[in-house]
């Protein structure tokens, strides 16, 4: 169907262009309104986006308003926007400090990896424009930067002789707290990159099976319940959430209440009935504080949200603990 082009003129930085073009009539049939100078250009894999690499260390996702990208290329191709100005929705990703050299979308069109004169390689969400990985390590340029066939790792080439091979897998920034489901097959990690994550180990070989976002904070403490089901992540953000293990979905999401005072800590913990007074427990560090998750601090009670293996993932009852 079509091919798109990013060129800038030796010598002549301000005469660039971004261009899409029909193969059956060999012509050019689209060009983007931009002018910034742009080394790089990529199709998202199912052919909804671009997204182009520009000399101003700005990234920008190209999506047309109203309709999809195919239908668009398909009309164009027949001459029907020809010398029409056409109306784009995206998002412009900004982060690299000098030009960008490389731009590639992951094969899941989730991720956008971006190569930099600055000296780092990026990995950004695509949907939300938010830089997830700043890789560091290269002496120099970064030329290249490209996703393995799985999406769990990125390769980058640099104008300083080597070739480096990076986990993206992991987190982006310190990992506050681990947890193991009661079976020792899952482990959970939360960080403060505001995500937490569950890492299968059935196999032995750690893989990561869910990322789970929704914190506007670092989450500072996960649990699994007894059954190892569910998992409970507190974040500074002052929010408690619950996640199905099995899908990596929400179950829960609420605000926890302070009674007024500033929280330090927010946090979450299990009951569980029985001789065991909590598995996974977490705690909350500050003032006097009325809200249904476990605390210690001055004049403070424990407080759990009790589970009963088996109950509804509705609201538990709040009991108290000494």
């Amino acid at each position: 169907c079509c091919v798109a082009t990013a060129a800038v003129e030796r010598g002549k930085a301000e005469r660039s262009a971004i261009a899409l073009w029909g193969l059956e009539r060999r012509r050019e049939i689209l060009s983007l309104p931009l002018e910034e100078p742009s080394d790089a250009i990529a199709f998202a894999p199912d052919g909804s986006a671009l997204v182009t690499a520009s000399r101003d260390g700005w990234l920008r996702v190209w999506e047309p308003a109203g309709k999809g990208f195919e239908v668009l290329l398909r009309e164009a191709a027949g001459g029907t926007h020809r010398g029409e100005v056409l109306a784009w929705n995206g998002r412009t990703l900004a982060g690299h400090g000098d030009r960008i050299r490389n731009v590639e979308v992951s094969a899941d069109g989730a991720l956008i990896a971006s190569a930099g004169g600055d000296g780092t390689a990026r990995v950004w969400s695509r949907h939300t424009g938010e830089n997830l990985l700043t890789l560091t390590g290269h002496l120099s340029y970064v030329e290249a930067a490209r996703f393995s066939p799985d999406g769990r790792h990125v390769a980058t080439a640099s104008r300083d002789g080597t070739v480096k091979f990076w986990n993206i897998e992991g987190h982006a920034n310190t990992v506050t707290s681990i947890a193991f489901s009661p079976d020792g097959r899952t482990l959970a990690t939360g960080s403060s990159d505001r995500t937490a994550r569950i890492w299968d180990f059935a196999d032995g070989t750690p893989r990561l099976r869910h990322t789970l976002r929704g914190h506007a904070d670092q989450v500072h403490r996960v649990a699994f319940d007894p059954s190892g089901t569910r998992l409970a992540t507190a974040g500074l953000d002052n929010q408690l959430r619950l996640w199905d293990v099995a899908s990596g979905e929400a179950v829960i999401g609420t605000r926890i209440s302070s009674g007024g005072w500033p929280s330090v800590r927010t946090a979450a913990c299990w009951r569980v009935p029985g001789p065991t007074a909590m598995h996974g427990s977490i705690r909350l560090r500050g003032r006097e504080a009325r809200s249904p998750c476990c605390m210690a601090g001055r004049r403070s009670r424990c407080r759990a949200w009790p589970f009963i293996p088996g109950a509804s993932a509705g609201r538990p009852a709040a009991s108290t603990a000494s």
